[in-house]
């Protein structure tokens, strides 16, 4: 990694509901204080740095209520850690182009010879065959977004795709041509600058300039690509104005920068944005105190001073955007340290707040401060479900009372399955860490806050606030500590009493009294004073011993247990479907169809599988439900009409038998038995097999003459239930050749009455 590029942490730790601290190991790089970070696992979050000290940082979301912070340290930590990288910006997804569409000229290379096969090319995918025309070869290289190169073989159809063009084309067979692209945008005032890039690339490159308001490109840019660090032609606008475009017959996308990104669950509209907003030009939110107002000003203040442009992008636009920018930042900073007039703002806004709730009911998301559930959004889905090895999942309607029920039994669920960790088989690292006053030894690292004009944290169990400065106090020997806070670093002498009951830390002007907690003595706590008026309490602290050790990823040889270890971690999800209706539809989720909530579903990324819960709305039976659906699955052999005459004259035996009709319709193929039968019959084959059963199942719809005798009917008998959703389960017994075998019902579709007969049947499998 570069200097500045970002660098390697070893483990998350979730703090709150806002805050996460990553860790370092050794001598790698920690951010600087107001540092606005990503972690590069997950692209979408936004970071800011609240302090960095001794080997941590404590890093608190941009967003004023995120949700699924529990999704971080219960994910990330399962693979080690991971980088982070300084924030690229964020950007928001709309169709269209935001400069005139790029035309493509072809360059002729050579008309008789390829490429294929020459050094310093690299080949994008598979040939591409059955291709009429060399045109229709080069509209495949443009759609692709990172081929600038094409082979084309005339007698066989043949197109393969390059990144760049060879020198010397020297294959000479089937009609063989080379070409070469060259995009020619059109002169377009709105157009900053174009080039090949990764999207992360792309987004840094927009917002290192102020001028740039996004980028475009033609064709797709799927998650998959994107995470794999694919690259696209893009282009660099100074419009923020998508215009319909087509270009080759392919349609445009485009990312548009937004500086002040806004929580999902924060009022949208011109009342809370800035500059109407002073808080949004600030970044904070209404809550939000005199020392943050006054933190966030200067930091803004840094970055969006016109003297702070750069030589290359100080033109006249870029110092008039500056000068506004800056200009809106001191205005809002004037505004809020008015008591009166931040009076009247927060009044104002929390009027249009209100207005804006109201409105916007249907489409609140009520697993806000759920922190074990992580919101899924469109834009972030792909991303995100690829980290778990299975997910559960509530697609839920905000203003469904039935939804609500589920959230709550939802949240227990996850509380009670956790992530799983107890599975991985990692050991445990642990370390006998000293307490009390004998804690205070060389290199010992405590970590807490500090809250001015108050004295609340001296009383045991008192927690943080928001507001609460964030500190590190670290032991250095000799009687002496260092104390970090708001990025500077205060010596201070440590006097202890002798029953080590009270500690002073003794600075120049400022004088720390403290206590260990009885019931806890890793924590330290107490009140400050200013020199020389030691009597009078300004502000307290609360800071507790860091025994934190670098995890050890080795597996423990335990030997003894048959299930695999678990390499990915459970995790839980939501979709929000009244925000998101075409999304959730495209999953299967159709809000329109209000019967169909609350859906809870349990994903399988890794299996490309999933399934639905029908149950009701109780923490118990989701707990059930999604431990029965984790089981690993067994086997269970297809039985066609060989299978089915061979089992009549084969060894004594039981085997446990599904007999199924495919539904006749679409609309009634709701999953009765493909979705809930088979898949409950799979989880069970592992335990069947030990208890001496075989299992398998038959698709009498294509073996019905088969089926029937197997059944004892007749070739032509009609099957014995006609109905649209069929199924019958039966304990077949063998009793070798010649023996007719010996058939019990276990189950049969007029058991699968709603909800509870389905959830009997997964309990009875």
């Amino acid at each position: 990694r570069a200097a500045g590029a970002g660098g390697r942490y070893a483990a998350l730790e979730r703090m709150d509901l806002r805050r996460v601290l990553m860790r370092v190991v050794g001598d790698a790089p920690l951010p600087s204080l107001d540092d606005e970070v990503m972690l590069e696992q997950l692209e979408n979050w936004k970071w800011r740095v609240e302090i960095a000290a001794s080997g941590a940082a404590v890093l608190v979301t941009s967003s004023q209520c995120p949700h699924g912070l529990g999704l971080l340290p219960s994910t990330l930590d399962w693979q080690g850690g991971g980088f982070w990288r300084p924030w690229p910006g964020t950007f928001e997804f709309a169709t269209g182009a935001l400069v005139q569409a790029a035309s493509a000229r072809w360059i002729t290379t050579s008309t008789s010879k390829a490429c294929q096969g020459a050094t310093g090319i690299k080949q994008l995918g598979p040939e591409i065959i059955g291709l009429s025309s060399v045109e229709a070869c080069q509209a495949r290289c443009v759609e692709h977004g990172g081929c600038n190169a094409i082979d084309f073989y005339r007698k066989t159809g043949f197109c393969l795709l390059y990144d760049v063009a060879c020198s010397t084309p020297e294959k000479t067979h089937d009609g063989a041509s080379s070409w070469s692209l060259k995009m020619e945008a059109t002169q377009d005032p709105a157009l900053l600058k174009e080039g090949v890039y990764t999207f992360l690339d792309a987004k840094r490159r927009c917002q290192e300039s102020i001028a740039c308001r996004g980028f475009s490109f033609g064709g797709s840019w799927p998650d998959q690509e994107r995470i794999a660090g694919a690259k696209r032609r893009v282009y660099f606008s100074t419009s923020a104005t998508p215009k319909p475009s087509r270009s080759g017959g392919q349609k445009w996308s485009t990312y548009i920068r937004k500086d002040n990104p806004r929580a999902n669950c924060n009022p949208e509209g011109t009342a809370f944005e800035c500059p109407a907003n002073p808080y949004a030009c600030l970044g904070l939110s209404i809550d939000a105190d005199d020392a943050a107002i006054k933190q966030a000003y200067r930091s803004l203040g840094k970055v969006l001073h016109p003297d702070k442009l750069g030589k290359d992008s100080r033109t006249k636009e870029a110092v008039r955007q500056a000068e506004e920018a800056f200009r809106d930042v001191s205005e809002s900073h004037e505004t809020l340290r008015d008591a009166t007039k931040r009076r009247q703002v927060d009044q104002k806004l929390r009027r249009e707040r209100k207005m804006w709730e109201e409105q916007r009911a249907s489409v609140q998301d009520i697993y806000i401060k759920e922190p074990l559930v992580t919101s899924l959004e469109p834009e972030s889905y792909m991303a995100l479900i690829h980290y778990g090895r299975e997910w559960l999942v509530h697609f839920f309607l905000p203003q469904n009372e039935d939804c609500k029920q589920m959230k709550i039994a939802f949240g227990r669920a996850a509380a009670e399955l956790g992530t799983g960790d107890d599975e991985r088989g990692v050991r445990a690292r642990s370390e006998s860490a000293a307490a009390g006053a004998e804690s205070l030894q060389e290199g010992a690292v405590f970590r807490g806050f500090l809250r001015e004009r108050s004295v609340a944290l001296r009383t045991e169990g008192a927690g943080m606030a928001e507001g609460d400065v964030h500190i590190a106090l670290v032991i250095t020997g000799g009687g002496r500590a260092k104390l970090i806070a708001m990025g500077e670093e205060i010596d201070l002498l440590i006097s202890v009493a002798e029953d080590g009951a009270k500690v002073t830390f003794e600075g120049e002007s400022r004088h720390f009294f403290g206590s260990f907690d009885k019931s806890n003595r890793l924590w330290l706590r107490g009140t400050i004073a200013d020199a020389p008026k030691l009597k009078h309490e300004v502000a307290s602290f609360a800071v507790q011993r860091d025994t934190w050790q670098p995890p050890d990823l080795t597996r423990s040889a335990t030997g003894t247990s048959a299930a695999p270890l678990r390499q990915k971690p459970r995790l839980f999800g939501a979709v929000n479907c009244g925000r998101f209706p075409d999304f959730c539809k495209r999953k299967g989720a159709d809000p329109s169809a209000v019967k169909r909530f609350p859906q809870v579903r349990m994903l399988f990324p890794e299996e490309t599988r999933y399934e639905v819960y029908r149950g009701r709305p109780l923490g118990r039976e989701v707990v059930t439900f999604a431990r029965e659906a984790s089981r690993t699955q067994g086997e269970v052999s297809r039985l066609g009409a060989a299978e089915l005459q061979s089992l009549k004259g084969s060894s004594p035996g039981v085997w446990l038998v599904l007999f199924y009709k495919e539904a006749g319709s679409k609309a009634s193929l709701d999953c009765l038995l493909c979705r809930t039968a088979l898949p409950a019959l799979r989880r069970a084959a592992p335990r069947l097999r030990a208890a001496g059963i075989r299992v398998g199942w038959a698709n009498c719809t294509e073996t019905m003459a088969d089926c029937n005798v197997f059944l004892g009917g007749q070739p032509t008998d009609n099957f014995p239930d006609d109905s649209a959703d069929w199924g019958l389960l039966r304990l077949v017994r063998l009793g070798g050749p010649g023996v007719p075998p010996v058939l019990t019902t276990l189950w049969n579709h007029r058991l699968l009455v709603g909800e509870v007969g389905q959830a009997v049947l997964v309990a009875t499998l």
